[in-house]
């Protein structure tokens, strides 16, 4: 039987891993099995099943708020923000300053952020911060860990190397610590309608989108494990009534509609066929450090 479904599973896709859970002792974990243990073909029809019960075993809908989700996993933990500065250090003044909240739920909190002049700024007003590119030498970084929890709120889009980050992540993480990544979400039909209509509306500093399977992936070559993945929508885009007032007060006016607007028919198809959960503005995925390496405690993957 799969362990997490409860459907039958061919047993050459899920294999036991005899680590014990550290909550319960006696208690095996089951996961699942990388896909070059299945095929080397990474397009086989064989791979995208197990990369799809991965992901759907992985699924967390979700009802609670992006700031919600984060100081929940940060309560009582020792925390490593990153991106900390959030552009301009003048954002700390803001109710929904992610840092803030960060800070003020775990029991020890490190931001970090490239941004000397901003660092600098918030270190003055009582934070503690450091200067690093976390995807480069960890440096001062290291020296305060290892960390329970390292968040990377809307950071990994405006990273060139994502795949350093999460190993660094990795690196300073205790075993059986998260790191919890919030990013835009590319299947918020809102953004692909705007990707559609060629309408620029991103943050020009981004670079790059992550999605589900891909951050599967990078979970697995980075050595750790994707434990839970949703969306959220903090925006009001996904409101039928709301598409469908604008629909007939701009037809009426004859007045342009807003950049990624999305017809009510298409967000009540969505809604009917319960995909809303996985269509969110803000896609939330949580990667869990193994609470021991194939090669033991300490030994971290090396970037490929």
């Amino acid at each position: 039987m799969d362990p997490v479904l409860g459907a039958a599973a061919p047993s050459e896709r899920w294999r036991r891993r005899e680590t014990l859970d550290g909550a319960s002792p006696n208690r095996l974990r089951f996961a699942p099995v990388g896909w070059r243990e299945v095929n080397p073909d990474p397009n086989s029809r064989e791979n995208m099943d197990v990369r799809h019960r991965a992901l759907r075993s992985a699924l967390r809908p979700e009802t609670r708020s992006r700031l919600e989700i984060i100081v929940a996993e940060c309560a009582g933990k020792r925390v490593l923000d990153l991106g900390c500065v959030d552009h301009e250090a003048r954002q700390s003044g803001r109710a929904e300053w992610l840092h803030g909240h960060v800070a003020s739920a775990a029991s020890y909190c490190l931001g970090v952020d490239a941004d000397e002049v901003g660092v600098k700024e918030l270190v003055g007003a009582g934070y503690n911060m450091v200067v690093a590119d976390f995807t480069g030498d960890l440096g001062e970084v290291e020296r305060h860990g290892p960390f329970d929890v390292v968040v990377a709120g809307e950071v990994i889009e405006h990273v060139a190397d994502q795949q350093a980050l999460i190993v660094n992540a990795r690196h300073v993480l205790q075993p059986g610590g998260r790191l919890v990544v919030t990013t835009p979400n590319p299947y918020a039909p809102w953004r692909f309608m705007a990707g559609v209509r060629c309408e620029t509306w991103e943050n020009v500093d981004h670079v790059v989108y992550a999605f589900p399977s891909g951050m599967a992936e990078l979970a697995d070559r980075c050595d750790m494990r994707l434990v839970s993945w949703s969306t959220i929508d903090d925006t009001r885009r996904g409101d039928l009534r709301l598409a469908a007032r604008l629909l007939v007060t701009r037809t009426v006016k004859r007045k342009p509609f807003p950049i990624g607007y999305v017809n009510p028919l298409v967000l009540g198809l969505l809604r009917r066929h319960s995909c809303l959960g996985t269509a969110g503005e803000t896609a939330i995925y949580v990667l869990e450090r193994p609470d021991a390496a194939p090669g033991g405690v300490g030994q971290d993957p090396q970037l490929t």
